[in-house]
């Protein structure tokens, strides 16, 4: 078995030793979502997003990932950092970290003007950051935001990173994904205006997020079926044809579609969409396009 070489164990040595810092530093602290989870899961994701995700080996910066909270949310200090850490990873996490003598506006505010200026190694921070919370936003809200906040906050997270374009496009990429599923204004202003009424009143649905969930209306044709399928905004973004309505709905299921009509509960939960739909005019995501993931 290989030893491992001396630079590959002092990096090592710093990422375990910045972990137990975060995770004693953080150790009482629980994250916003309805399981209440570890707070220490928050900056563990981001390293791993940037090992896994953006391909950064770079141990001063997956350590200052790991650290990126610790002076904004705990008692921790900048000199605390940089005597336990070095000054370069200090200097990462303090370009990150939110002064929390101004008010909340102002701090997002700043995020937005200051996110090109930031060095590199920041940047990388900030967008596995905006990732990480991106996905916790969409799949583990905080229980007290109401959709209009998630919204708000996915629209300004597209802000922040729009000044740090250009750091890591596999980074980005992954931003741009966690963004073309969900309803931010952006998304909404690319919708077209031409409106269509669907003659069908047999919805299904799929949870595809938390209080995220797709459509899919079975239309007849001259020849055979369409299945449209629409989003939470009522927004048409894809369609496929199928043989017949049986074919249609042994698909659906198969992929994990459910009508409407014979789930109570989610009638108590979900409100059956309605008539007229927008058709989108171009393809966020290829999600259904082309039956590739169809049987």
């Amino acid at each position: 078995m290989a030893e491992i070489q001396t630079s590959d164990a002092t990096g090592l040595v710093l990422l375990l030793k910045a972990a137990s810092f975060a995770a004693q530093k953080h150790k009482n602290q629980r994250r916003k979502d309805v399981d209440a989870s570890p707070y220490i899961n928050h900056p563990l994701s981001l390293a791993h997003i940037l090992a896994s995700e953006g391909g950064v080996s770079n141990p001063t910066v997956l350590a200052a990932a790991l650290l990126h909270d610790t002076v904004e949310d705990t008692d921790t200090t900048f000199e605390e950092l940089e005597l336990e850490f070095g000054s370069e990873v200090a200097s990462i996490v303090a370009e990150v970290t939110d002064d929390k003598s101004l008010d909340k506006a102002e701090r997002k505010r700043l995020q937005i003007v200051k996110s090109s200026a930031k060095s590199h190694s920041a940047k990388l921070v900030k967008l596995a950051d905006k990732i990480s919370n991106l996905r916790d936003i969409a799949y583990s809200p905080p229980a007290d935001w109401s959709s209009e906040r998630r919204r708000e906050y996915f629209d300004w997270a597209i802000k922040v990173v729009s000044g740090m374009r250009g750091t890591n496009a596999a980074l980005e990429a992954a931003f741009d994904r966690e963004c073309s599923g969900y309803p931010t204004t952006e998304n909404e202003q690319r919708h077209s205006d031409e409106r269509v009424i669907f003659r069908s009143t047999e919805f299904w649905f799929k949870i595809v997020g938390m209080l995220q969930h797709n459509w899919a209306l079975i239309e007849t044709q001259e020849i055979g079926v369409e299945v449209v399928f629409f989003d939470d905004l009522n927004c048409v973004f894809d369609r496929l044809d199928f043989r017949s309505t049986e074919e249609a709905e042994v698909a659906l299921e198969r992929n994990g579609f459910g009508r409407y009509d014979d789930d109570m509960q989610a009638q108590e939960f979900i409100a059956k969409p309605a008539n007229p739909f927008s058709v989108d005019e171009y393809k966020m995501r290829p999600i259904y396009s082309g039956g590739e993931y169809w049987i």
